[in-house]
């Protein structure tokens, strides 16, 4: 459930700055064209859309690490303290 709230709020930061970047092009009176792929990736200049990266990248770090062990400390150790 964790892992899905941190998907939902890349989405969302995502989401979020494409209708903000079209807002601040029309506002300037442009008829540029925004591509959502532009804001999805490789986009470090937004600090919401680095966190949104960064918090769902760094979970997958850590959970690579933390689940085995986790299952092992269940097996060999005492499971009622696992969880």
């Amino acid at each position: 459930s964790v892992y899905m709230c941190m998907l939902i709020f890349q989405s969302f930061s995502k989401f979020y700055l494409l209708s903000q970047k079209k807002k601040e092009a029309r506002a300037k009176g442009g008829n540029e064209k925004i591509p959502f792929r532009a804001i999805k990736y490789y986009n470090s200049k937004d600090m919401l859309a680095l966190a949104g990266d960064r918090t769902v990248g760094n979970y997958f770090e850590f959970a690579i690490k933390f689940l085995p062990l986790m299952w092992m400390h269940a097996i060999f150790v005492d499971p009622s303290q696992s969880f």
